[in-house]
Parts: structure tokens; C-alpha cells; sequence
């Protein structure tokens, strides 16, 4: 478990840290836009939007950790059926179609994961750090796609050809519009993403001890069987 946990926690990590960097980046675009509109020189008013490439890491490391979350999940969640005393609440194949299925994936992946680590941590009640993560990850999904529709919408008002130096200012402050209204969603996606690589960490190691334990310590006698945790 460590090998795919260890992956998924950094992919997760990576795709926070894009998300990050694409938000820090609109100061520096309202600066260069504000420096373009003193010079009134479109060139580099086009260099301040060539930074909106920034956003293009977080996209594919998000692609990249949503992939490696899936795979750890269906492991984890396989790995309860060979535990003694552990009481997997949904299939195993909700660990990857809970992530997929239109509004499923609003409350499938939470509950598998919280049965997860439940029976794994042995704690009768859902773990805080799983609610923390679902609800800032709810939280970022619907902020962040609100947020962009708003930031669309004032970027088709822009001056398609800015001359003036008003026209210049209204790319500045535009990007300076946009990092406040990105706050909420970067906030939840730093909580979501951290928690997230916590749980994946805690899970992944307690998994691991668990399978420790059940291996046996001498040579297996015929007949003998054991439980097969994937791993």
C-alpha cells in the first residue's frame, strides 16, 4: 500500500501546488498589465496573458492524482474483505464507479472512504479528517466552478483592442478582481489537498501494519490458508 499510497499523496500534492501557482500568478498579471497600460504597449499586455499557461500544469496533474486516488481507493477498499472484524459497507467496484457516475459522485466517494478508514483506524464514528477533506473538496468543485464562470464573463467584457491606457488598467484590474474572487476556492482546494495527502498517509500505513500481522511469521504448512489483501 505504501508504493500506490505514496504516488497518490504526491500527485495530490502536485495538483495542489499547480492550483496554488495558478492563482499567485494574477498579481503578477495585474502588474505587467498596469506596466503595459503606462507604456501602452500591447506586446506586453499579451506577455501578462500568455501567463493564464499557468493554469495548464494543474490540469494534468489533476488528471494525473484523480487517476492514482481511484486506484489507491479500490485498494484500500479491497483490502477490508481480508481484514478480521472488518465491515465493508458498499461492493468494492463503488471505490471506482462512485468516482465516475454522475451525482454518485457527490456522496459515493466520501462513504467509501469513510467506511475505509473506520474499520482500518478502528473508530466507530467517521474520522474528522474525512469530513474535512469531502467538504472542502464539495466546497472547492462548486467555488471554483462558479468563480470561473464570473472571471469569463468580465474577460469577453475586456477591450478586445486596448489603445488607451483605461483600456490598459482594465486588464490590470480585472486580474486583481479575479485573486480575490479565487480566495475561497484556493483556500478549500489547500484544505481539501492537504487532508487529503493525511489520510492517504494514515490509511496507506495502518493498512500496511495491518497486513503486517497477519502474515505468518514461519513456514506455511500444508493446507494452511491465508487472506490475500491486495497489495
Amino acid at each position: 500500500m505504501r508504493g500506490v499510497g505514496r504516488a497518490a499523496a504526491v500527485a495530490v500534492g502536485a495538483a495542489t501546488l499547480a492550483y496554488l501557482l495558478s492563482t499567485l500568478v494574477l498579481p503578477v498579471q495585474a502588474a505587467i498589465s498596469a506596466e503595459a497600460g503606462r507604456q501602452l504597449d500591447s506586446d506586453l499586455l499579451h506577455t501578462a496573458q500568455m501567463l493564464d499557461l499557468a493554469g495548464a500544469p494543474y490540469l494534468v496533474a489533476l488528471v494525473v492524482a484523480g487517476v492514482l486516488v481511484i486506484i489507491w481507493t479500490w485498494r484500500v477498499r479491497k483490502n477490508l474483505e481480508a481484514f478480521p472484524g472488518a465491515g465493508p459497507a458498499f461492493a468494492a467496484g463503488w471505490a471506482i464507479a462512485g468516482w465516475l457516475v454522475p451525482f454518485a459522485n457527490f456522496f459515493m466517494p466520501y462513504r467509501v472512504v469513510a467506511n475505509v478508514a473506520r474499520d482500518t483506524l478502528w473508530r466507530l464514528t467517521t474520522p474528522w479528517l474525512v469530513k474535512l477533506w469531502w467538504g472542502a473538496w464539495l466546497l472547492f468543485g462548486l467555488a471554483d466552478g462558479f468563480v470561473a464562470g464570473i472571471i469569463e464573463e468580465e474577460w469577453a467584457a475586456l477591450p478586445a483592442a486596448p489603445v488607451t491606457s483605461a483600456d490598459f488598467d482594465a486588464y490590470a484590474d480585472h486580474y486583481i478582481s479575479a485573486l480575490g474572487s479565487y480566495l475561497i476556492p484556493t483556500a478549500a482546494c489547500l484544505a481539501a489537498g492537504v487532508s487529503l495527502i493525511w489520510l492517504i498517509i494514515r490509511i496507506s500505513a495502518a493498512q500496511e501494519a495491518r497486513i503486517a500481522r497477519t502474515l505468518p511469521a514461519g513456514p506455511i504448512l500444508p493446507g494452511a490458508t491465508l487472506p490475500t489483501p491486495t497489495p
